[in-house]
């Protein structure tokens, strides 16, 4: 049976790692003009389909107005496309050509970074530390 203290001590350690990561993230994404938040509404679109901002707020656990000053921002940096969906209401975003080929520069930039960070650690290490992530941020969702 796992203490309170040992699930305490999971969370510090959790916090311990978040706010460097996120820093060191920030600082590489920074010659680039972007922030970590900016970066991750990036990946979400990286597949290429075109996503409504609702989808995409759920996504990233943002509210929805953050996430349309966002793409806002990366519009002007012509960065992402909006367009009207079924709905002419409805508003979608995509990557641009110009937000692919960032995207590609940003990750050669940020894959060495990342994967400096996962040495030491096998696959199913970090397929593990993966599921616990994944389950706690269902947990979440639930309460």
């Amino acid at each position: 049976m796992i203490t309170l203290k040992e699930k305490l001590d999971f969370f510090k350690s959790y916090s311990l790692v978040h706010r460097p990561l996120t820093n060191f993230i920030n600082h590489i994404l920074e010659k680039h003009a972007i922030s970590s938040s900016y970066w991750r509404l990036l990946r979400v679109l990286e597949n290429g389909e075109s996503k409504n901002f609702g989808d995409i707020s759920k996504e990233l656990i943002v509210e929805k107005p953050a996430v349309t000053k966002m793409i806002k921002q990366l519009s002007v940096q012509e960065m992402v496309e909006i367009h009207s969906g079924h709905d002419k209401r409805e508003k979608m975003v995509k990557l641009s050509q110009y937000g692919k080929e960032k995207l590609a520069v940003i990750r050669s930039d940020l894959n060495p970074f990342l994967e400096d960070l996962l040495k030491g650690l096998s696959q199913e290490q970090i397929e593990h530390a993966i599921e616990v992530l994944d389950t706690i941020r269902k947990n979440i969702e639930r309460i």
